[in-house]
């Protein structure tokens, strides 16, 4: 009898000793089990983190091979070439040394802009006739980058004897002050209200509305504005020049056709300089073979908007968006 009583007072002092170590052993079971849910989540989030990393290092590098790519296919010239049409489209002495005091200032430039003599077309360039003496992009030029630029990303082109401003994703806008000094023209000066209070759209169909209002012109206290002037030498100008950012994603241009020229605009828009700037600018040398010599300022800065494509359309990529 007094084994027995033994027997269940050994197996009550196992229950009992068993049960008051099950409750802390299941509580440090459960809280490992957390720490091991934390550090399998940190891999996870560190493992997504270095993809995304490499999913935007392979996504730069791509577009900078296909932008070296296409400068490569568009500037084949030598640095000796490049020095002697640098050398060619550089200003006249007298200019230069007339308005040095002038080109001290911020924001200011002088530079000559050629005719665009149609000798470039699909790729294909004549160097027959006036084509013999073609100087390439020396036609187009941007205020924003303050250098020469192409049929793409221009802010202002001289074509048949007129000024116009109808670059890729930009609306230009510009009006005739006449022959006033340059020095005189302000942001509150006559000509320049409407180019002040200006509201560019953002939204693809309204930006292209206003676009086709600005290019059939606009009057307005007694100005015309408008996307082709007359170039006049001994005449002042002002301009708007509102150059979108862009809204398309990238990486889906590559996936769904990246071998679409219009595309490539989109992925090269990243190198330009894409802001909203209001410039005034003379024209004070006209020569004979029709160059020009222009002397500008700007007189403000600020961020351009960025245009919104609708999903339903298409093909965003045109030559312009207007």
């Amino acid at each position: 009898m007094k084994q027995i009583c033994w027997i269940l007072l050994a197996v009550c002092a196992f229950s009992s000793t068993v049960s008051s170590q099950s409750p802390n052993d299941s509580s440090v079971t459960r809280r490992q089990e957390v720490i091991n849910r934390q550090i399998r989540e940190r891999d996870f989030d560190d493992r997504r983190r270095n993809l995304e990393r490499l999913n935007q290092d392979s996504l730069r590098s791509r577009q900078e091979s296909l932008i070296n790519a296409r400068r490569e296919k568009t500037s084949p010239l030598t640095a000796e070439q490049r020095a002697v049409i640098k050398q060619i489209l550089s200003p006249n002495s007298e200019d230069t040394n007339k308005y040095k005091n002038f080109l001290r200032q911020s924001d200011t430039g002088l530079f000559r802009l050629f005719p665009d003599l149609g000798c470039e077309s699909n790729g294909i360039i004549r160097v027959d006739g006036d084509c013999a003496k073609l100087i390439p992009g020396s036609w187009f030029y941007s205020f924003r980058q303050k250098a020469y630029s192409n049929e793409t990303y221009f802010d202002i082109r001289l074509k048949d004897g007129n000024l116009i401003s109808d670059g890729f994703l930009l609306q230009g806008i510009l009006v005739t002050l006449g022959d006033v000094p340059l020095e005189d023209v302000s942001l509150v000066g006559s000509g320049l209200k409407f180019l002040a209070d200006f509201k560019p759209r953002t939204k693809s169909p309204e930006v292209k509305e206003q676009f086709l209002q600005i290019a059939k012109g606009i009057e307005s206290d007694g100005y015309k504005y408008t996307k082709a002037v007359k170039a006049s030498e001994n005449m002042t100008y002002a301009m708007r020049v509102v150059a979108y950012r862009n809204d398309i994603d990238a990486e889906k241009l590559f996936v769904n056709n990246q071998s679409r020229a219009e595309n490539m605009n989109f992925l090269m828009i990243n190198g330009d300089k894409r802001v909203d700037s209001i410039l005034a600018f003379r024209i004070v040398r006209k020569d004979a073979d029709g160059n020009i010599t222009i002397l500008w300022k700007e007189l403000k800065q600020q961020n351009a908007p960025k245009i919104i494509f609708p999903k339903n359309e298409k093909s965003p990529g045109n030559k312009s968006s207007n």
